[in-house]
């Protein structure tokens, strides 16, 4: 049983499950974890955790490659209102934190993104979305402009630094050049 019994946002919770639980997916192998294990390392209650997602270990990864796919590829309403309005720097900027956020998100994406499994086929579904969203904001392009610009978009973000400006920035230039186009 956790005691600590300090209030902490629902926000917060929700990020602190799915980080600690890919972490765990990594140090004890593929839903080789407990969630007693998730509950003493997060410090958030078995009950807790089972109220918000429930007792199956592999919802709670498909959870966070959900998560992953709705704010990375910018599917949210926030960050389609975002796009619509052309300010696609603070969609990055949002897509950014959701990575500084849960750290073991990227390998786990990589590890699971030619798999089969029912995680793997989340991450396809997720990609089709991404490409799909490209399409329709920029009609003009055609398949591998659409798959590249996926790429690159997609790279900006998960690139290693601290800086979001950068990230922004450089998304900004590909999109304008899109725009351009």
């Amino acid at each position: 049983m956790v005691k600590n019994r300090r209030k902490i946002s629902k926000e917060t919770l929700y990020f602190k499950v799915l980080s600690v639980a890919l972490k765990l997916e990594f140090e004890r192998g593929h839903l080789a974890w407990s969630m007693t294990e998730l509950a003493k390392e997060s410090k958030i209650s078995r009950p807790t955790i089972y109220y918000y997602f429930g007792n199956s270990k592999k919802k709670i990864l498909l959870e966070a490659i959900t998560a992953f796919g709705d704010e990375v590829t910018g599917q949210t309403p926030e960050h389609i209102k975002l796009w619509k309005s052309g300010n696609f720097s603070e969609s990055f900027n949002v897509a950014k934190r959701f990575i500084d956020t849960i750290p073991g998100i990227i390998p786990f994406y990589f590890i699971h993104r030619g798999l089969t499994s029912s995680i793997g086929k989340e991450i396809k579904k997720i990609e089709q979305a991404h490409q799909d969203k490209i399409s329709k904001f920029f009609p003009e392009l055609n398949d591998i402009e659409v798959d590249a610009a996926c790429a690159m978009l997609t790279g900006l973000i998960f690139a290693p630094t601290k800086s979001a400006e950068v990230v922004s920035y450089g998304a900004e230039l590909l999109l304008k050049s899109i725009i351009k186009k």
